[in-house]
């Protein structure tokens, strides 16, 4: 449950459908946790980030991508944001 009174929200969404479990205040972006794209332009202007990514299989690839690839494009997409603006 996203509390939206006193921030604004930004949310990463997997599929465009996604959009009616958020509240109308809340700016999606639809992609994934691994496209450093679609991660920055979501990322764009916040300060604060709630990882709450999960694999929706137990597949190893899902999993990778999810749990390895998504933290490190996240956290690089932070470093530059933060050390270089």
């Amino acid at each position: 449950m996203f509390s939206c009174s006193i921030y604004s929200s930004q949310a990463l969404i997997r599929k465009d459908s996604d959009r009616e479990n958020l509240p109308d205040k809340v700016q999606a972006f639809v992609g994934d946790v691994s496209d450093a794209k679609v991660l920055d332009a979501a990322m764009s202007g916040v300060n604060k980030v709630v990882y709450c990514a999960r694999a929706k299989t137990f597949l190893s690839g899902e999993l990778a991508n999810v749990d390895s690839e998504g933290v490190r494009v996240a956290t690089k997409a932070l470093q530059v944001r933060f050390y270089f603006n």
